[in-house]
């Protein structure tokens, strides 16, 4: 077992002497219990703190240097003493190191200077983030929080891009009544990429990932499996790069034993009706 050195205010002053401050806040870290208690020490970094907030932050390790920033900005005004300066480029410091990493402990030192430019955008950007818990009667057994809306206008659009994907929805619901129809479902959701990885292009296992089908019948009765796949194709699918995409999205489909059924309007006015007539008379072939 490693031995505990004990840390003195001989120590403290001789490595701040050498400007060796990784060991000064390895100093402060080990002895966070002793400089409540004893004054000496307490002292020692009092004296020392000066140069160890001049001195070039970069070369310190990092992972010692928040951990330190952090005990003083615990002890600072009760065991510690830093000027009004030194506690801000402290709270800078950690304002802007927890910033992506844990905004919530962000914004607990930007709540300490709020004034400081960096702490009022993260103070920002936390109450964007936060989460409101709804108390309800399950409340008990279930948590159920919602985010707080930082507009009052809602910024949402259809699902569906055209009349005619909508109408072509509501005809397989209105066909697979004992099943369940999804639009835009990712390929990567129904069809296992591992199994077919090996027969995949390079470029069919990149466009896998980014591929969408339009829509898709679900079995729930059969663990969800899908067992229908339709694309509805607008004469946008006859330009030559999207040619090439929809031949990609074939192959997939093929290589994992699945077809995939692609209907086009041949006329302007198509109902709902022609629709189901059309898909019914396909699927009894």
């Amino acid at each position: 077992m490693r031995k505990r050195i004990k840390v003195t205010k001989e120590k403290v002053f001789e490595a701040a002497q050498n400007e060796e401050w990784n060991k000064v806040l390895d100093y402060l870290r080990r002895s966070q219990k002793e400089v409540k208690e004893d004054l000496l020490l307490k002292n020692a970094f009092d004296n020392t703190i000066s140069g160890f907030f001049a001195s070039d932050w970069g070369k310190i390790d990092s992972e010692s240097l928040v951990e330190a920033l952090r005990i003083i900005h615990e002890y600072k005004d009760r065991y510690l003493k830093i000027s009004d300066s030194q506690n801000e480029k402290l709270i800078n410091y950690l304002v802007k190191h927890f910033q992506e990493r844990d905004l919530s402990l962000a914004n607990h030192y930007a709540q300490s200077l709020p004034n400081l430019d960096c702490s009022q955008e993260v103070i920002e950007l936390y109450k964007e983030s936060e989460r409101k818990e709804i108390f309800h009667r399950n409340s008990h057994k279930i948590k159920i929080d919602e985010n707080v809306r930082t507009s009052d206008t809602q910024h949402t659009i259809s699902l569906f891009k055209s009349s005619q994907e909508k109408d072509f929805f509501h005809a397989l619901r209105n066909i697979f009544t004992m099943h369940t129809v999804y639009p835009n479902v990712a390929v990567s959701s129904v069809i296992d990429f591992i199994s077919i990885k090996a027969s995949l292009t390079n470029r069919e296992r990149s466009y896998f990932f980014t591929s969408i089908i339009d829509t898709v019948v679900i079995d729930h009765s059969n663990n969800y499996e899908p067992i229908y796949f339709f694309e509805l194709d607008s004469q946008y699918h006859f330009e030559e790069e999207q040619k090439k995409k929809d031949l990609m999205k074939d192959k997939i489909l093929a290589k994992a034993g699945c077809k995939l059924y692609r209907i086009i309007k041949q006329e302007e006015n198509v109902s709902i009706s022609d629709f189901e007539g059309a898909i019914k008379d396909v699927l009894n072939k």
